[in-house]
């Protein structure tokens, strides 16, 4: 069995939903700011480079654990 913490984020004011990798266990203040990152290329690699709009936030839409 394989178990996966993932959740779907977009960037504020834009209706596009990646799902992201999260870790395990609690996240702190570095761990928000690695799965900005990830967030934040995962995104570019699928709508191009400067598609995002980093200054507007995140939002977590929806987390999955499974």
């Amino acid at each position: 069995m394989t178990y996966r913490n993932e959740a779907d984020f977009r960037y504020t004011m834009q209706l596009a939903e990646v799902l992201t990798s999260l870790p395990a266990g609690a996240v702190d203040g570095a761990g928000l700011e690695d799965i900005s990152v990830s967030f934040g290329d995962l995104y570019e690699r699928l709508y191009g480079k400067g598609s995002g709009f980093a200054e507007g936030g995140l939002q977590l839409v929806t987390r999955c654990s499974g």
